[in-house]
């Protein structure tokens, strides 16, 4: 053990200095991290001595090492496209610096440089290279972040949890992301994040990687016990190598619509010549709803697939759709119903890898095209009522990857259950920074309980919870959409309800669509007849509501009925049975669909009594709305 060295003695490093003009003022200081300065400075250094000739064959033949022997085999444009690409390049360069070596462990160059050259640094920059020594390239998930503070990680080959003091990285990350990163310790013990790493990895990337490492790790095993320390640094070509032969080089996806046709992106331009004319031909179509002011989506099919939007702004008639037979089909249609109120101008197309490419080409900072191919609003209304739909469909739907079974199948079994529990967490992961980015972000976490899955511990199984109810022994669901009468610019829900419900859930349902409390009476107009519930003194209505089932009353696509709720403000509601659809495709139900603005606040007097003070008349989140539906009873109880 060595004692403590006094200040006018030589100092330990070997500089030949008295410690107090050496390195004592350094380590009194105690710096709580390592500054960019010494950091810039070390590694400046340490590069220009990895440049040296006699170093050329072993970074060759690390490189080759690195990307593996199918490198080789790729056409050279795209070895260049690999060898070109920075994050590569730059994990390569570190790797080949700090870890990768042919001679073991001690042979690394850091090792090297530290043999011959510390006693030429500063004490920071030795220590700080010396730091960087023992960090290695890892995969990580995220376990949690606290944002501008840290991260708190866990190894995924060996399980150990890191609690990570960072700032930049709890903007880009979130919880359950996956990310190849380096970890070392600063100054006062605190980890930390240095060098580059590889973002961008899905759970299904993960489990790749480790299925390889696995593999490597039992052949080191049976060789010579990793003697030379190997399987270490082979770490960081493992990552490198599923990157790029699994996310940098594998082809973009082909895309295709319901239908099947390839995604074209398409905007067919017509030039107006009467506005009114338009719009008031717009709204009679009865293929079109009105989604917005001047604007319209063109829902066709029993799955009530969306094949346009369509939006007139000024002199200026488009529609926006996602292949090159919609286009024809919406553009025969706006002729049809429009006639010579508006004259065709062009049709507009890009595919989705120039699409791609031109996202890509842009600059940071540089803005989205001055006309986007669908405008902001409608993009995010049409993508909240199609991720409601995909994804109560998407839990009973067999998926490849889940060995061709519905997520609900794989929750219940163990093979599939991991896969599972990766495709939630890349959702949730995602999902997460879209909405810190400010734009739409679905809400998955229904999926869990409904899956039956402990988001806290997701290897335990249990029995699903059901949080809605199925189609039942109609097997059938009623597709409503029920809209606010006398409300300009209109206030409706489009839902999904079972033909089983009874007309007082039915009342249930709407009433918590609309976002009403459910504090006041109500009753149904149905074909002449009044269906309401019993009341003290009488029944409100004709016949008991909870007595009729809604797939029981004499109703077809496209007929309505009426609504009415708070007799004193006279709310009252037209609804349209847009579909009644084979069940099954969706799971459980009621579901909303889609919707526009908040219903007025309860008790000021009516349709003609409100204004917008005191709260938001274009507030419409479909997620919550559906998280209210999922906790509704399952009988109506009577507020008196």
């Amino acid at each position: 053990m060595h004692g403590k060295v006094s200040r006018n003695a030589p100092c330990p490093c070997g500089s030949g200095k008295k410690h107090k003009l050496c390195c004592l003022p350094e380590r009194e200081r105690a710096p709580v991290t390592f500054s960019a300065e010494v950091r810039e400075r070390a590694f400046d250094a340490f590069y220009e001595f990895a440049k040296r000739d006699e170093f050329v064959l072993q970074r060759d033949a690390l490189l080759q090492l690195y990307l593996g022997p199918l490198f080789d085999e790729i056409p050279a444009e795209q070895q260049g496209e690999v060898l070109q690409n920075e994050d590569v390049s730059s994990n390569f360069l570190y790797w080949f610096l700090l870890e990768g070596s042919l001679e073991g462990q001690q042979a690394t160059l850091v090792n090297r440089f530290l043999s011959r050259r510390a006693d030429r640094l500063p004490l920071p920059d030795r220590r700080y290279l010396e730091a960087m020594r023992d960090s290695h390239l890892r995969l990580y998930e995220v376990e949690a972040v606290r944002v501008d503070e840290g991260l708190q990680l866990r190894d995924c080959w060996e399980g150990t949890r890191y609690d990570v003091r960072e700032r930049l990285a709890t903007h880009q990350l979130a919880a359950h992301s996956v990310v190849a990163l380096r970890l070392r310790l600063d100054p006062d013990g605190a980890m930390v994040i240095d060098g580059p790493g590889f973002a961008g990895l899905t759970h299904a990337d993960k489990e790749a990687i480790l299925t390889r490492l696995r593999s490597e790790h039992e052949a080191v095993l049976e060789t010579d016990g990793d003697a030379d320390g190997r399987f270490g640094f082979y770490h960081g070509a493992a990552i490198a190598q599923h990157v790029v032969y699994q996310m940098l080089l594998r082809p973009p996806p082909r895309l295709i619509t319901t239908s099947g046709e390839p995604v074209l992106f398409c905007r067919v331009i017509f030039n107006v010549k009467d506005v009114e004319a338009v719009r008031a031909a717009l709204e009679r179509t009865k293929e079109l709803s009105s989604d917005n002011e001047d604007s319209y989506v063109w829902v066709r099919g029993k799955g009530r697939t969306i094949h346009a939007s369509i939006s007139l702004k000024g002199g200026i008639l488009v529609a926006e759709t996602h292949s090159a037979k919609r286009a024809t089909a919406v553009r025969k249609l706006l002729e049809r119903q429009l006639g010579g109120a508006v004259r065709y101008d062009r049709t507009d197309e890009q595919d989705l890898q120039s699409a791609l490419e031109e996202h890509r080409s842009r600059r940071p900072g540089q803005g989205e095209p001055e006309e986007p191919l669908i405008p902001k609003e409608i993009e995010e209304r049409l993508l909240a009522e199609y991720e409601e739909r995909h994804y109560r469909s998407w839990i009973d739907t067999p998926l490849p990857a889940l060995a061709n079974k519905t997520p609900r199948q794989a929750a219940q079994r163990h093979a599939s259950r991991a896969v599972l529990v990766g495709l939630l967490k890349d959702f949730i992961a995602s999902s997460e920074l879209e909405r810190r980015a400010g734009r739409h972000a679905y809400d998955f976490s229904w999926m869990w309980a409904e899956l039956g899955i402990d988001p806290k511990d997701p290897t335990k199984m249990r029995r699903p919870r059901a949080l809605a109810k199925r189609a039942g022994k109609s097997g059938v669901v009623y597709r409503l959409k029920v809209t606010l009468t006398g409300a300009k610019p209109p206030i409706w829900r489009r839902v999904l309800v079972s033909g089983d419900e009874p007309l007082d859930r039915v009342h249930m349902i709407l009433n918590c669509a609309m976002g009403w409390t459910d504090t006041h009476l109500h009753s149904f107009e149905i074909q002449g007849k009044h269906y309401g519930v019993p009341v003290p003194g009488g029944l409100n209505g004709d016949e008991d509501e909870r007595q009729v089932r809604l797939a029981e009353l004499p109703l077809t696509a496209g007929s309505s009925f009426r609504y009415s709720y708070d007799f004193g403000n006279g709310w009252k509601h037209r609804v349209v049975l847009e579909a009644i659809e084979p069940a099954g495709s969706v799971g459980v139900y009621p579901i909303c669909e889609a919707g526009r603005r908040a219903c007025p606040p309860e008790d000021v007097g009516g349709i003609y009594g409100y204004g917008p003070d005191g709260f938001d008349p274009d507030a419409f989140d479909v997620n919550d709305i559906n998280a209210a539906l999922r906790t509704l009873p399952k009988k109506w109880q009577p507020i008196w």
